[in-house]
């Protein structure tokens, strides 16, 4: 008989060897525990509490969650104001002067600077708009300083106040300010504003900052740190319409960018939300690509990929549906950019343009023409040799585009030089080509070759910017209020020319590399296109510029076609609003304040009626203003109390002159003026001190002038001649009681009548067309000269002596002379040629001429002081835009 002997499981062997070592471990501690457990107690408490309450602190500690923008100066590396000094024009910017204002006389009143020596100080700013650009200023300057003590010393007046268990002292210092001061064990901070020392108190108490984790990117003896997160929040109010969306975009892409100088060079580093996969670092072509962009590039962002598809992985997008997978994305080479030029255009919708390198050409026409097919192709031209495709959608672009935007509505592209350039309208594209066929382009600058030369070769992004367009560029997104508060600044950062940031992928989500920079030189030419827009016929007016009535807001520009369609354009090339007109527009279109509200209409006539739109192009309630007899003048709109109580005065074909206040009821003492004749002129307005003065003169040389009732002032008078030139211009260089009137018959005499006075009477030539003669003066007065087109010559006639004081042969013969809207220069047009001249006073042609046009131009001064000019002439069947700049000549 066999005697069972049961065994214990695996698992009761597993409780009882678990058993056992938990009797040993309980056996261990019960006779030795205390002596290992109660040093290990003290070692913790004691760590904890040096941890807590007797460790130095990091300077980074004390700067508040809400900076933005932090500046710092590494140990031993000189004083803050030696380092700026090797940045030129940078310590002259209103940041750096306020950190020298609040630093410098601190440290001198308090005695400071010797603790400070050799020692890690930051600055911190928050950009808020009540810090006014101030700092909170964090330096170490070791144990054991007492700040009471040390304001002792110095005897300095200071008050104190409790916050939260830290003393803040308010220090007086030289320039009459008061600053707040604090100790924190280590540190010691101030600031001109007492918050921002209270924020850096109690930021100090947390522990691993955002700005703490900051504290090594991008080294050097001054560092510079952007905080986008906390950028985009104060920029989200100050942004114009249409570009609130940056913030958001500028925040959820990027968590910190650095910049470091070390004496020598600028170091970057980019911190990234998003991991992009790692890329081999390889030769950067960028000059490839600088060679068919314009030379007017303000903003180039490049980047390159190993693989084909790099407009994927900048558009950011992983989805594989959609227009842009299925017709562009199989084609798109290694390169992509987003470019935006020179901004003009109302919110620089035709500034912008996408561009990509193109592996397979052949691919590349197929898959748009099968999109063009799909979705719906408005356009396919050919110009200047090259193919143009205009879409009817925008969703070959859409991971590019923001969502609701109206951006790229019709998107335009062309095929160039190996490269696809996307537009958003058919003239920007086609001033691309316009400045690629005749090598303006940006690998054509002498300084972008010499930035170039500056940039390391290995990188896989490359941001580029042309500082000379910065006004612009702010303009646009903050508008011209925010522009004119940082003017002085923006001057200052103009002066740095050509900037060019290489990166390279240090590792996920962090770029690093370098930032250079090259002196802008003038341009070439002084005369550049800006932007071209089609008509639907051709131009057969001069265009008309119309200031807003709104200070800061842009002007318009409007012109008529030989469809008698009226069209009304921003000066920066948009189209506004389009009219049709039954007739020829005889008048000028003028801006008036109608309801005395700063909305600006339209004034003009055609011969059948008075015309008055609105700011959108419609008819204001009462227009049009029939007239009774056809116009055979243009209307001249005066304002007699110099804010908006305007009369309309018109000449009809039955000798009669008409007077109209805005709401077209007739003008007591003009209903009508009978016996004027056959005028062909606008009447001339000139205002004096105590009396408005209005003078008519017919083709047949009778000038009368009357008062704003109707009321002669002077006899009619009648010349000899038929008069067909300018109308009379009023000269009051000796006076008001001198004042008087001077017109220039067909013949070439110059007759110059005192209002009670005799008239003198001069031969100065035979001007050769209608509108062919002009003073330098402002509308409707002579001024210091007058110059006559006389066949093939300008001749210039002193105003006091009506003796000649020049004679300029032309090149050509040229058809007529007509004001520019700008005194002292005036324009000529040689319509064989298709050709525009400008000249001034002096009869000196400008440089960069002639200019292609069909029409009359105007001038618009772009800024009070300023020398640069835009130039708007018409040419057949487009509108041309262009930047003229007077200091070149």
């Amino acid at each position: 008989m066999v005697d069972f002997v049961p065994q214990k499981s695996s698992r009761d062997s597993h409780s009882l060897h678990c058993g056992t070592k938990s009797f040993f471990v309980y056996d261990f501690f019960q006779r030795f525990g205390w002596r290992v457990l109660a040093p290990l107690a003290f070692l913790f408490l004691g760590l904890s509490t040096w941890f807590f309450f007797w460790h130095g602190y990091s300077v980074y500690h004390a700067l508040p969650a809400q900076s933005a923008l932090v500046v710092s100066f590494s140990d031993g590396a000189g004083s803050p104001s030696a380092i700026f000094n090797n940045l030129g024009h940078v310590a002259k910017l209103s940041l750096a002067q306020n950190l020298l204002a609040d630093l410098e006389p601190f440290l001198s009143q308090t005695g400071v600077a010797e603790k400070t020596r050799g020692r890690q100080l930051v600055v911190a700013f928050s950009l808020a708009p009540n810090d006014s650009l101030r700092g909170l200023f964090a330096v170490d300057i070791g144990r054991g300083t007492d700040v009471a003590d040390l304001l002792r010393r110095k005897n300095l007046r200071s008050t104190t106040v409790n916050f939260k268990g830290h003393t803040i002292y308010s220090v007086p210092i030289p320039n009459g300010d008061r600053v707040a001061v604090a100790g924190l064990r280590n540190l010691l901070v101030w600031s001109k504003h007492g918050y921002l020392v209270e924020d850096a108190l109690q930021n100090a108490r947390l522990r691993d900052t955002w700005w703490e984790r900051q504290a090594d990117q991008a080294e050097g003896m001054l560092r510079v740190v952007l905080r986008p997160e906390m950028l985009a929040e104060r920029l989200q109010t100050q942004l114009a319409t249409g570009w609130g969306h940056l913030p958001a975009w500028l925040a959820a892409h990027m968590e910190a960018v650095a910049f470091g100088f070390d004496g020598k060079k600028w170091r970057t580093a980019v911190q990234t939300r998003s991991e992009q996969p790692q890329h081999h670092l390889g030769e950067m072509p960028v000059r490839h690509m600088a060679a068919m962009l314009p030379d007017n590039t303000a903003i180039w962002a490049w980047a390159a990929t190993d693989q084909s598809g790099a407009l994927a992985e900048f558009a950011g997008t992983k989805t594989e549906s959609g227009d842009f997978h299925q017709f562009l994305l199989p084609w798109v080479g290694k390169e992509a950019a987003w470019v935006l030029v020179e901004p003009h255009s109302s919110g620089m919708r035709d500034d912008q343009f996408w561009v990509c390198a193109v592996r397979d050409e052949p691919l590349a026409q197929k898959r748009l023409d099968e999109y063009g097919r799909r979705t719906g192709l408005l356009r396919r031209y050919d110009y200047q040799t090259f193919e143009i495709r205009q879409f009817l959608s925008r969703s070959l672009l859409e991971p590019f585009l923001r969502p609701g935007g109206q951006d790229f509505e019709n998107p335009v592209c062309v095929l160039l030089d190996g490269y696809a350039v996307f537009a958003a309208s058919t003239s920007a594209l086609e001033l691309w080509i316009d400045r690629y066929v005749v090598s303006q382009t940006l690998a054509a600058k002498p300084e972008f070759l010499l930035l170039h030369q500056k940039m390391p070769k290995i990188g896989s992004r490359f941001f580029f910017a042309n500082t000379a367009y910065l006004a612009g560029l702010v303009k646009q997104l903050f508008g011209p209020e925010f522009l004119e508060k940082i003017a002085p600044d923006i001057a200052l950062a103009q002066n740095t020319g050509l900037l060019g940031l290489n990166l390279g992928q240090a590792r996920a989500g962090l770029w690093s590399g370098i930032l250079a920079s090259q002196p802008g030189t003038p341009a070439r030419t002084p005369a550049q296109i800006l932007w071209k827009m089609p008509l639907g016929g051709k131009a057969i007016s001069r265009p008309h510029v119309v200031e807003s009535l709104v200070p800061g807001e842009e002007a318009v520009i409007l012109v008529q076609d030989d469809q008698f369609v009226l069209h009304c354009f921003s000066l920066g090339g948009s189209l506004r609003w389009q009219k049709k007109m039954s007739t020829l527009i005889l008048s000028a279109v003028y801006g008036v304040n109608l309801l005395g509200n700063g909305s600006v209409c339209y004034l003009f006539n055609t011969a059948e009626a008075l015309w008055l739109l609105d700011d959108e192009g419609r008819e204001v309630a009462g227009y049009p203003l029939r007239l009774q007899s056809p116009a055979t003048n243009g209307v001249a709109p005066v304002c007699f109390d110099g804010k908006h109580e305007y009369g309309l005065f018109v000449a009809c074909a039955n000798g009669n002159l008409y007077g109209f206040d805005v709401h077209g009821r007739p003008l007591a003492g003009w209903n009508p003026m009978p016996g004027i004749g056959d005028v062909q002129h606008p009447l001339v307005h000139f205002k004096s001190e105590t009396n408005d003065f209005i003078a008519v003169q017919n083709r047949a040389g009778q000038v009368s002038v009357f008062n704003r009732t109707g009321v002669p002032q002077m006899a009619a008078r009648d010349f000899e001649g038929t008069f067909t030139n300018a109308p009379p211009l009023f000269d009051a260089s000796e006076g008001e009681d001198a004042l008087r009137l001077v017109c220039i018959s067909d013949a070439g005499q110059l007759h110059a009548c005192r209002l009670n006075g005799p008239v003198e009477t001069r031969d100065i030539g035979t001007p050769k067309n209608k509108n062919d003669w002009v003073s330098d003066g402002p509308t409707g007065r002579l001024g210091s000269s007058i110059t006559v087109l006389s066949g093939s010559a300008l001749i210039g006639i002193e105003s006091g002596s009506f003796e000649k004081k020049y004679e300029r042969l032309l090149p050509s013969s040229p058809d007529n002379l007509f004001p520019t809207g700008q005194p002292g220069l005036f324009g000529v047009l040689d319509r064989e040629k298709r050709q525009v001249y400008l000249y001034d006073g002096k009869g000196e042609g400008a440089p960069g001429f002639p200019l292609g046009g069909t029409t009359s131009f105007v001038l618009h001064r772009q800024s009070a002081e300023s020398t640069v000019f835009t130039l708007v002439v018409g040419n057949g069947g487009d509108l041309y835009s262009y930047k003229i700049d007077l200091s070149l000549r």
